[in-house]
Protein backbone atom coordinates (compact mmCIF):
# COMPACT_ATOMS: atom_id res chain seq x y z
CA UNK A 1 0.00 0.00 0.00
CA UNK A 2 1.52 3.45 -0.90
CA UNK A 3 1.66 6.33 1.14
CA UNK A 4 0.46 9.67 0.89
CA UNK A 5 0.02 12.50 2.95
CA UNK A 6 -3.65 13.57 3.78
CA UNK A 7 -3.68 16.39 1.68
CA UNK A 8 -2.62 17.82 -1.36
CA UNK A 9 -3.78 20.90 -1.64
CA UNK A 10 -7.42 21.40 -1.51
CA UNK A 11 -7.75 17.80 -1.83
CA UNK A 12 -8.24 14.98 1.21
CA UNK A 13 -6.88 12.04 0.64
CA UNK A 14 -9.69 9.20 1.34
CA UNK A 15 -8.55 6.12 0.29
CA UNK A 16 -6.14 4.19 -2.32
CA UNK A 17 -8.08 3.36 -5.84
CA UNK A 18 -4.97 1.74 -7.78
CA UNK A 19 -1.34 2.24 -8.33
CA UNK A 20 0.66 2.03 -11.76
CA UNK A 21 4.08 1.96 -12.97
CA UNK A 22 4.57 5.97 -13.03
CA UNK A 23 1.67 6.84 -10.61
CA UNK A 24 -0.69 5.95 -7.44
CA UNK A 25 -4.60 7.49 -7.88
CA UNK A 26 -6.81 8.32 -4.53
CA UNK A 27 -10.34 9.02 -4.07
CA UNK A 28 -9.87 12.12 -2.54
CA UNK A 29 -12.67 14.92 -1.70
CA UNK A 30 -12.10 18.25 -3.50
CA UNK A 31 -13.12 21.31 -1.25
CA UNK A 32 -14.36 23.78 -4.02
CA UNK A 33 -13.18 27.28 -3.51
CA UNK A 34 -15.53 30.64 -3.38
CA UNK A 35 -18.82 27.51 -3.54
CA UNK A 36 -18.21 26.24 0.15
CA UNK A 37 -18.87 22.68 -1.29
CA UNK A 38 -17.00 19.45 -2.28
CA UNK A 39 -17.06 17.10 -4.22
CA UNK A 40 -15.62 13.78 -4.43
CA UNK A 41 -12.75 13.52 -7.60
CA UNK A 42 -10.37 10.49 -8.52
CA UNK A 43 -6.51 12.22 -7.61
CA UNK A 44 -3.89 10.83 -9.72
CA UNK A 45 -0.44 11.38 -8.46
CA UNK A 46 3.06 11.10 -9.74
CA UNK A 47 5.14 8.26 -7.43
CA UNK A 48 7.51 9.44 -5.28
CA UNK A 49 10.35 7.82 -6.63
CA UNK A 50 9.63 9.33 -10.42
CA UNK A 51 8.49 12.79 -9.23
CA UNK A 52 12.31 15.15 -10.01
CA UNK A 53 12.33 12.33 -13.04
CA UNK A 54 12.31 15.69 -16.16
CA UNK A 55 11.30 12.88 -18.64
CA UNK A 56 8.33 11.27 -16.23
CA UNK A 57 7.36 14.85 -15.32
CA UNK A 58 6.69 15.70 -18.63
CA UNK A 59 5.07 12.52 -19.74
CA UNK A 60 2.61 13.29 -16.96
CA UNK A 61 1.66 16.97 -18.31
CA UNK A 62 0.98 15.80 -21.29
CA UNK A 63 -1.09 13.19 -19.81
CA UNK A 64 -3.12 15.85 -18.11
CA UNK A 65 -2.81 18.43 -20.97
CA UNK A 66 -4.42 15.95 -23.56
CA UNK A 67 -6.97 14.62 -21.33
CA UNK A 68 -8.39 18.26 -20.35
CA UNK A 69 -8.59 19.23 -23.53
CA UNK A 70 -11.06 16.02 -24.90
CA UNK A 71 -14.92 17.41 -23.46
CA UNK A 72 -16.91 13.93 -24.53
CA UNK A 73 -19.37 11.70 -22.28
CA UNK A 74 -17.17 8.23 -22.86
CA UNK A 75 -13.93 10.07 -21.79
CA UNK A 76 -13.04 10.44 -18.14
CA UNK A 77 -12.83 14.49 -16.99
CA UNK A 78 -9.75 16.19 -16.02
CA UNK A 79 -11.00 19.18 -13.80
CA UNK A 80 -7.22 20.25 -12.73
CA UNK A 81 -3.80 19.53 -12.64
CA UNK A 82 -0.93 20.77 -11.11
CA UNK A 83 1.96 20.85 -8.45
CA UNK A 84 2.34 21.13 -5.13
CA UNK A 85 5.28 20.24 -2.73
CA UNK A 86 6.94 18.91 -5.58
CA UNK A 87 4.29 16.54 -6.25
CA UNK A 88 2.46 16.82 -9.73
CA UNK A 89 -1.23 15.54 -9.31
CA UNK A 90 -4.06 15.60 -11.84
CA UNK A 91 -7.83 15.66 -10.04
CA UNK A 92 -10.35 13.65 -12.70
CA UNK A 93 -13.77 12.49 -12.41
CA UNK A 94 -14.79 9.77 -10.18
CA UNK A 95 -16.42 7.16 -11.55
CA UNK A 96 -17.90 5.23 -8.98
CA UNK A 97 -18.23 1.11 -10.79
CA UNK A 98 -15.79 -1.00 -12.04
CA UNK A 99 -13.70 -1.81 -15.16
CA UNK A 100 -14.25 -3.40 -17.55
CA UNK A 101 -11.30 -6.13 -16.70
CA UNK A 102 -13.39 -6.89 -13.31
CA UNK A 103 -16.53 -7.34 -14.97
CA UNK A 104 -15.41 -9.41 -17.31
CA UNK A 105 -14.66 -11.77 -14.85
CA UNK A 106 -17.11 -11.27 -12.78
CA UNK A 107 -19.53 -12.45 -16.05
CA UNK A 108 -17.56 -15.76 -15.98
CA UNK A 109 -19.99 -17.40 -13.60
CA UNK A 110 -23.20 -16.37 -15.42
CA UNK A 111 -24.61 -19.52 -17.57
CA UNK A 112 -23.55 -18.71 -21.13
CA UNK A 113 -20.49 -15.49 -20.58
CA UNK A 114 -20.90 -11.99 -20.96
CA UNK A 115 -24.29 -10.96 -22.76
CA UNK A 116 -23.94 -10.27 -25.53
CA UNK A 117 -26.17 -7.11 -26.32
CA UNK A 118 -24.02 -5.61 -23.33
CA UNK A 119 -20.80 -6.35 -25.00
CA UNK A 120 -21.50 -4.34 -28.64
CA UNK A 121 -23.37 -1.05 -26.07
CA UNK A 122 -19.89 -1.13 -24.32
CA UNK A 123 -17.76 -1.60 -27.25
CA UNK A 124 -20.17 0.99 -29.09
CA UNK A 125 -19.55 3.47 -26.09
CA UNK A 126 -15.85 3.19 -26.28
CA UNK A 127 -15.56 3.74 -30.55
CA UNK A 128 -17.43 6.98 -29.66
CA UNK A 129 -15.29 8.11 -26.59
CA UNK A 130 -11.96 7.23 -28.94
CA UNK A 131 -13.36 8.56 -32.30
CA UNK A 132 -13.41 12.44 -29.79
CA UNK A 133 -10.17 11.83 -28.74
CA UNK A 134 -9.07 11.05 -32.64
CA UNK A 135 -10.38 14.05 -33.67
CA UNK A 136 -8.57 16.76 -31.10
CA UNK A 137 -7.48 19.63 -32.73
CA UNK A 138 -5.23 21.82 -30.87
CA UNK A 139 -5.22 25.24 -30.70
CA UNK A 140 -4.11 26.19 -34.65
CA UNK A 141 -7.67 24.39 -35.65
CA UNK A 142 -4.89 21.26 -36.46
CA UNK A 143 -5.73 17.39 -35.77
CA UNK A 144 -3.38 16.12 -33.21
CA UNK A 145 -3.27 12.85 -34.81
CA UNK A 146 -3.90 11.58 -30.61
CA UNK A 147 -3.51 7.26 -30.18
CA UNK A 148 -4.31 6.54 -26.83
CA UNK A 149 -2.30 2.97 -27.69
CA UNK A 150 -3.14 1.43 -24.10
CA UNK A 151 -7.20 0.79 -24.63
CA UNK A 152 -7.37 -2.32 -22.48
CA UNK A 153 -9.98 -3.40 -20.40
CA UNK A 154 -8.51 -2.37 -17.58
CA UNK A 155 -8.80 1.50 -18.87
CA UNK A 156 -11.89 1.31 -19.51
CA UNK A 157 -14.49 2.11 -16.30
CA UNK A 158 -18.27 1.44 -16.05
CA UNK A 159 -20.18 3.31 -13.64
CA UNK A 160 -23.42 2.23 -11.81
CA UNK A 161 -25.16 4.48 -13.57
CA UNK A 162 -24.07 2.36 -16.93
CA UNK A 163 -21.40 5.14 -18.33
CA UNK A 164 -18.37 3.42 -19.97
CA UNK A 165 -15.65 5.87 -19.67
CA UNK A 166 -12.22 5.82 -21.01
CA UNK A 167 -9.20 6.38 -19.09
CA UNK A 168 -5.25 6.63 -18.82
CA UNK A 169 -4.05 8.53 -21.53
CA UNK A 170 -0.64 7.98 -19.96
CA UNK A 171 1.25 6.46 -22.87
CA UNK A 172 -0.82 8.48 -25.17
CA UNK A 173 0.51 9.75 -28.79
CA UNK A 174 0.40 13.37 -29.89
CA UNK A 175 1.90 15.30 -32.18
CA UNK A 176 1.46 18.25 -29.35
CA UNK A 177 3.66 15.48 -27.02
CA UNK A 178 6.94 17.09 -25.27
CA UNK A 179 8.03 13.77 -24.69
CA UNK A 180 8.92 11.83 -28.27
CA UNK A 181 8.34 8.27 -28.74
CA UNK A 182 11.88 7.06 -30.39
CA UNK A 183 11.71 5.33 -33.71
CA UNK A 184 10.83 1.58 -32.53
CA UNK A 185 9.45 1.98 -28.79
CA UNK A 186 6.88 0.58 -28.19
CA UNK A 187 4.70 1.85 -25.36
CA UNK A 188 1.40 -0.08 -23.27
CA UNK A 189 0.21 -3.48 -22.89
CA UNK A 190 1.59 -6.16 -25.24
CA UNK A 191 -2.00 -7.87 -24.91
CA UNK A 192 -3.85 -5.02 -26.42
CA UNK A 193 -1.13 -4.27 -29.02
CA UNK A 194 -1.70 -3.27 -32.64
CA UNK A 195 0.39 -5.08 -34.76
CA UNK A 196 2.11 -2.16 -36.34
CA UNK A 197 2.69 -0.88 -32.39
CA UNK A 198 4.46 -4.13 -31.72
CA UNK A 199 6.59 -3.28 -35.02
CA UNK A 200 7.40 0.24 -33.30
CA UNK A 201 6.07 1.88 -36.93
CA UNK A 202 4.10 5.02 -36.99
CA UNK A 203 0.64 4.84 -35.38
CA UNK A 204 -2.70 6.30 -36.12
CA UNK A 205 -5.97 5.65 -34.69
CA UNK A 206 -6.87 2.32 -36.64
CA UNK A 207 -4.47 1.05 -34.04
CA UNK A 208 -6.71 1.50 -31.19
CA UNK A 209 -9.28 -0.13 -32.89
CA UNK A 210 -7.86 -3.34 -33.46
CA UNK A 211 -7.66 -3.03 -29.45
CA UNK A 212 -11.25 -3.17 -29.33
CA UNK A 213 -11.61 -5.83 -31.63
CA UNK A 214 -9.51 -8.08 -28.99
CA UNK A 215 -11.42 -6.58 -26.18
CA UNK A 216 -15.15 -7.39 -28.35
CA UNK A 217 -13.76 -10.83 -29.18
CA UNK A 218 -12.95 -11.56 -25.35
CA UNK A 219 -16.28 -10.60 -24.52
CA UNK A 220 -17.56 -12.62 -27.25
CA UNK A 221 -15.80 -15.80 -27.15
CA UNK A 222 -14.65 -15.35 -23.41
CA UNK A 223 -10.95 -15.97 -24.35
CA UNK A 224 -8.16 -13.58 -25.76
CA UNK A 225 -7.09 -14.68 -29.40
CA UNK A 226 -3.54 -14.44 -28.89
CA UNK A 227 -3.05 -14.53 -25.20
CA UNK A 228 0.23 -16.27 -24.40
CA UNK A 229 1.60 -17.41 -20.75
CA UNK A 230 4.38 -14.20 -21.11
CA UNK A 231 4.82 -11.85 -23.35
CA UNK A 232 7.30 -12.96 -25.12
CA UNK A 233 4.56 -16.43 -26.02
CA UNK A 234 2.10 -13.20 -26.65
CA UNK A 235 4.20 -11.77 -29.32
CA UNK A 236 4.91 -14.74 -30.99
CA UNK A 237 1.53 -15.53 -31.47
CA UNK A 238 1.03 -12.39 -33.12
CA UNK A 239 3.76 -13.45 -35.25
CA UNK A 240 2.72 -17.07 -35.88
CA UNK A 241 -0.86 -17.07 -34.96
CA UNK A 242 -4.11 -16.87 -37.31
CA UNK A 243 -7.20 -15.47 -36.13
CA UNK A 244 -10.02 -17.81 -35.64
CA UNK A 245 -13.23 -16.48 -36.44
CA UNK A 246 -15.46 -15.84 -33.21
CA UNK A 247 -18.47 -17.74 -35.46
CA UNK A 248 -15.92 -20.89 -35.17
CA UNK A 249 -15.82 -20.43 -31.53
CA UNK A 250 -19.36 -19.75 -30.57
CA UNK A 251 -21.82 -21.33 -34.38
CA UNK A 252 -24.46 -19.32 -32.45
CA UNK A 253 -23.26 -16.10 -33.02
CA UNK A 254 -24.79 -13.79 -35.32
CA UNK A 255 -22.75 -13.65 -38.47
CA UNK A 256 -22.33 -9.87 -38.62
CA UNK A 257 -20.78 -9.56 -35.22
CA UNK A 258 -18.25 -12.38 -36.23
CA UNK A 259 -17.52 -10.62 -39.78
CA UNK A 260 -16.87 -7.10 -37.84
CA UNK A 261 -14.65 -8.67 -35.26
CA UNK A 262 -12.84 -9.82 -37.63
CA UNK A 263 -12.38 -6.80 -40.77
CA UNK A 264 -11.23 -4.66 -37.12
CA UNK A 265 -8.75 -7.41 -36.33
CA UNK A 266 -7.24 -7.48 -40.27
CA UNK A 267 -3.38 -7.51 -40.12
CA UNK A 268 -3.20 -4.83 -42.64
CA UNK A 269 -4.56 -1.53 -40.92
CA UNK A 270 -6.04 -0.73 -44.68
CA UNK A 271 -8.31 -3.66 -44.45
CA UNK A 272 -9.85 -2.42 -40.69
CA UNK A 273 -12.30 0.18 -40.14
CA UNK A 274 -11.13 3.84 -41.43
CA UNK A 275 -12.20 5.14 -38.35
CA UNK A 276 -13.99 4.83 -35.06
CA UNK A 277 -17.24 5.95 -35.88
CA UNK A 278 -17.71 3.50 -38.84
CA UNK A 279 -16.87 1.09 -36.44
CA UNK A 280 -19.08 2.60 -33.85
CA UNK A 281 -21.70 2.25 -36.21
CA UNK A 282 -20.93 -1.14 -37.78
CA UNK A 283 -21.15 -2.06 -34.11
CA UNK A 284 -24.67 -0.39 -33.44
CA UNK A 285 -26.38 -2.28 -36.08
CA UNK A 286 -25.28 -5.70 -35.36
CA UNK A 287 -26.81 -4.47 -31.87
CA UNK A 288 -30.09 -3.33 -33.59
CA UNK A 289 -30.21 -6.85 -35.00
CA UNK A 290 -29.17 -9.19 -31.63
CA UNK A 291 -31.95 -6.64 -30.02
CA UNK A 292 -33.28 -4.10 -31.61
CA UNK A 293 -35.13 -2.99 -28.42
CA UNK A 294 -31.91 -2.51 -26.65
CA UNK A 295 -31.53 0.73 -23.86
CA UNK A 296 -29.00 1.88 -21.90
CA UNK A 297 -30.90 1.30 -18.82
CA UNK A 298 -30.36 -2.88 -19.09
CA UNK A 299 -26.65 -2.30 -18.77
CA UNK A 300 -27.00 -0.03 -15.84
CA UNK A 301 -29.29 -2.76 -13.81
CA UNK A 302 -26.36 -5.36 -14.83
CA UNK A 303 -23.90 -3.49 -13.46
CA UNK A 304 -25.70 -3.37 -10.32
CA UNK A 305 -25.77 -6.76 -10.20
CA UNK A 306 -22.53 -6.92 -11.18
CA UNK A 307 -21.86 -4.75 -7.93
CA UNK A 308 -24.17 -5.50 -5.33
CA UNK A 309 -25.75 -8.55 -5.82
CA UNK A 310 -22.86 -11.04 -7.11
CA UNK A 311 -24.13 -13.77 -5.46
CA UNK A 312 -27.93 -12.91 -6.59
CA UNK A 313 -29.68 -14.44 -9.85
CA UNK A 314 -28.49 -12.03 -12.49
CA UNK A 315 -30.74 -9.77 -14.07
CA UNK A 316 -29.67 -10.06 -17.26
CA UNK A 317 -31.58 -9.22 -20.41
CA UNK A 318 -35.54 -9.60 -20.68
CA UNK A 319 -37.34 -10.99 -23.23
CA UNK A 320 -37.20 -8.94 -26.45
CA UNK A 321 -40.13 -6.58 -27.08
CA UNK A 322 -41.96 -5.77 -30.13
CA UNK A 323 -40.97 -2.73 -31.37
CA UNK A 324 -42.03 0.19 -33.72
CA UNK A 325 -45.99 -1.51 -32.31
CA UNK A 326 -47.95 1.26 -31.02
CA UNK A 327 -49.94 -1.60 -28.65
CA UNK A 328 -49.24 -2.04 -24.89
CA UNK A 329 -47.41 -5.18 -24.38
CA UNK A 330 -48.23 -7.15 -21.92
CA UNK A 331 -45.56 -9.73 -21.08
CA UNK A 332 -43.60 -9.57 -18.32
CA UNK A 333 -39.47 -9.62 -18.19
CA UNK A 334 -37.83 -12.72 -17.08
CA UNK A 335 -35.01 -11.74 -15.26
CA UNK A 336 -33.47 -15.27 -15.03
CA UNK A 337 -33.80 -15.29 -18.46
CA UNK A 338 -30.52 -17.29 -20.75
CA UNK A 339 -28.73 -14.61 -22.54
CA UNK A 340 -27.93 -16.63 -25.24
CA UNK A 341 -31.58 -17.92 -26.41
CA UNK A 342 -32.36 -14.41 -27.16
CA UNK A 343 -28.46 -12.93 -28.26
CA UNK A 344 -27.30 -15.74 -30.37
CA UNK A 345 -29.58 -16.48 -32.64
CA UNK A 346 -28.76 -19.32 -34.94
CA UNK A 347 -27.00 -18.64 -37.80
CA UNK A 348 -29.18 -20.50 -40.21
CA UNK A 349 -31.76 -17.84 -39.58
CA UNK A 350 -30.04 -15.05 -39.81
CA UNK A 351 -30.92 -14.67 -43.49
CA UNK A 352 -34.80 -14.44 -42.53
CA UNK A 353 -33.64 -12.29 -39.29
CA UNK A 354 -32.23 -9.35 -41.49
CA UNK A 355 -34.80 -9.42 -43.49
CA UNK A 356 -37.48 -8.87 -41.21
CA UNK A 357 -35.63 -6.78 -38.84
CA UNK A 358 -34.77 -4.28 -41.63
CA UNK A 359 -37.75 -3.49 -43.66
CA UNK A 360 -36.44 -2.23 -47.10
CA UNK A 361 -33.48 -4.28 -47.01
CA UNK A 362 -34.67 -7.74 -48.48
CA UNK A 363 -32.27 -10.37 -49.36
CA UNK A 364 -29.69 -8.77 -46.89
CA UNK A 365 -26.70 -10.89 -45.79
CA UNK A 366 -26.19 -10.33 -42.03
CA UNK A 367 -22.73 -11.36 -42.78
CA UNK A 368 -21.96 -9.28 -45.45
CA UNK A 369 -19.72 -6.03 -45.34
CA UNK A 370 -19.87 -3.16 -47.54
CA UNK A 371 -17.91 -0.55 -48.83
CA UNK A 372 -17.68 1.77 -46.00
CA UNK A 373 -17.79 -1.08 -43.03
CA UNK A 374 -20.75 -2.41 -42.50
CA UNK A 375 -24.91 -2.56 -44.01
CA UNK A 376 -26.21 0.48 -42.02
CA UNK A 377 -29.99 -0.43 -41.92
CA UNK A 378 -30.88 2.34 -40.47
CA UNK A 379 -30.96 4.48 -43.79
CA UNK A 380 -33.36 2.17 -44.74
CA UNK A 381 -35.89 1.85 -42.27
CA UNK A 382 -39.80 2.71 -42.72
CA UNK A 383 -42.22 2.95 -40.12
CA UNK A 384 -44.72 0.57 -40.18
CA UNK A 385 -48.57 0.84 -40.17
CA UNK A 386 -50.13 0.04 -37.08
CA UNK A 387 -51.56 -3.50 -37.72
CA UNK A 388 -47.90 -4.74 -38.91
CA UNK A 389 -46.08 -6.85 -36.98
CA UNK A 390 -43.71 -6.64 -35.21
CA UNK A 391 -40.51 -5.91 -36.99
CA UNK A 392 -38.06 -8.51 -34.60
CA UNK A 393 -39.24 -11.97 -34.72
CA UNK A 394 -40.14 -12.98 -30.81
CA UNK A 395 -38.17 -15.47 -29.17
CA UNK A 396 -39.86 -17.79 -26.35
CA UNK A 397 -37.34 -18.23 -23.92
CA UNK A 398 -38.69 -22.07 -23.30
CA UNK A 399 -37.76 -22.79 -27.14
CA UNK A 400 -34.18 -23.91 -28.26
CA UNK A 401 -31.94 -21.52 -29.89
CA UNK A 402 -32.15 -23.50 -33.25
CA UNK A 403 -35.65 -23.73 -33.12
CA UNK A 404 -37.25 -21.06 -35.64
CA UNK A 405 -40.06 -19.66 -34.29
CA UNK A 406 -43.28 -19.08 -36.69
CA UNK A 407 -43.88 -16.26 -38.29
CA UNK A 408 -46.33 -13.71 -37.25
CA UNK A 409 -49.34 -13.29 -39.83
CA UNK A 410 -51.91 -10.66 -39.98
CA UNK A 411 -55.50 -11.53 -40.16
CA UNK A 412 -57.00 -12.39 -43.91
CA UNK A 413 -60.82 -10.80 -42.43
CA UNK A 414 -61.63 -8.04 -45.23
CA UNK A 415 -64.80 -6.63 -45.23
CA UNK A 416 -66.84 -7.19 -48.25
CA UNK A 417 -66.01 -5.78 -51.47
CA UNK A 418 -69.35 -5.11 -53.82
CA UNK A 419 -69.66 -6.46 -57.22
CA UNK A 420 -68.33 -4.15 -59.75
CA UNK A 421 -70.49 -1.89 -62.28
CA UNK A 422 -70.41 -1.84 -65.73
CA UNK A 423 -68.78 2.00 -66.83
CA UNK A 424 -71.74 4.19 -67.56
CA UNK A 425 -74.79 1.73 -66.23
CA UNK A 426 -75.54 3.82 -63.56
CA UNK A 427 -75.78 7.26 -65.73
CA UNK A 428 -77.92 5.27 -68.27
CA UNK A 429 -80.43 4.29 -66.21
CA UNK A 430 -81.26 7.70 -64.62
CA UNK A 431 -81.80 8.74 -68.05
CA UNK A 432 -84.51 6.15 -69.21
CA UNK A 433 -86.08 6.89 -65.55
CA UNK A 434 -85.95 10.74 -66.48
CA UNK A 435 -87.39 10.42 -69.99
CA UNK A 436 -90.28 7.92 -69.17
CA UNK A 437 -91.67 10.49 -66.37
CA UNK A 438 -91.63 13.11 -68.84
CA UNK A 439 -93.60 10.97 -71.75
CA UNK A 440 -96.25 10.48 -69.11
CA UNK A 441 -96.65 13.98 -67.86
CA UNK A 442 -97.01 14.81 -72.08
CA UNK A 443 -99.47 12.18 -72.55
CA UNK A 444 -101.58 13.08 -69.45
CA UNK A 445 -101.55 16.82 -70.60
CA UNK A 446 -103.02 15.72 -73.89
CA UNK A 447 -105.69 13.91 -72.77
CA UNK A 448 -106.91 16.62 -71.13
CA UNK A 449 -106.68 18.64 -74.35
CA UNK A 450 -108.88 16.41 -75.98
CA UNK A 451 -111.51 16.10 -72.84
CA UNK A 452 -111.50 20.11 -72.96
CA UNK A 453 -112.33 20.11 -76.82
CA UNK A 454 -115.22 17.93 -75.93
CA UNK A 455 -116.89 19.60 -73.61
CA UNK A 456 -116.41 22.79 -75.80
CA UNK A 457 -118.49 21.41 -78.89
Amino acid sequence: MSTAPRTIGPYTILDELGEGGMAVTWRAREAIAGVGGTRVVALKQIRPEFAHDPEFRRMFLDEARLSSQINHQNICRTYAAGEVDGTLFMAMEFVDGTDLWHLMHQAEKLDGGFPLPHALAICEMILAGLQSAHDLRGDDGQLLNLVHRDISPQNILLSRQGEVKIIDFGVAKAQSNTVKTQAGMVKGKVLYFSPEQLNGQPLDGRSDLFAVGLILYELVCGLHPLRGNSDIETIFNYVNRTIAPPLDLRPDLPPVVSALVMRSLARDRDQRFPNADLMGRAVADALFQVYPSYQRYLLRDFLGWALDEPDQAPYLIPRSKEVRSPQPQHTTPDPTLNPRAITSPHPSAGDAMADTAYPGRAGTDPGAVDPIGMTQPGLALTTPPPSAPPAWPQTDPHTPAHASQPAWTPPTHAPPTPAPTAPGTSSHNGWIIAIAILAVLAAGCFVTFLLAVVGMS
